[in-house]
């Protein structure tokens, strides 16, 4: 999945207060994924509303020939896993590990 800036954001013309347009490409994503993770977007309670589409679900070639011209990748995801010593990889501390384990629901089987 990427998830590619379109519209004014990507193109820098922007007012104070436009919304933020992401075209998601995620062909192997499902109706219900894509619902969730717009819902999860809304949930956020950002700031700036966000307009999400799935770019496979887009049929104007016009628009998607605008998608390709302006976007500008926003994520896109690593090709294989970060080792923690690689630059931008993670290393959780002890105390974060005892925290995120104290965290998860134990399972009461």
């Amino acid at each position: 999945m990427k998830c590619p800036r379109s519209y004014a954001r990507a193109r820098g013309d922007h007012r104070d207060g436009s919304d933020i347009d992401l075209a998601v490409d995620a062909a192997g994503m499902s109706s219900s994924e894509f619902s969730a993770l717009n819902g999860g977007l809304e949930a956020l309670g950002l700031i700036y509303r966000v307009d999400l589409l799935r770019l496979q679900d887009v049929q104007d070639e016009a628009f998607r020939a605008r998608i390709e011209r302006d976007r500008k990748i926003f994520w896109e995801p690593r090709t294989r896993s970060a080792q923690a010593a690689e630059p931008g990889a993670v290393e959780l501390k002890e105390f974060q590990i005892r925290r995120l384990r104290a965290s998860v629901p134990r399972n009461k089987n």
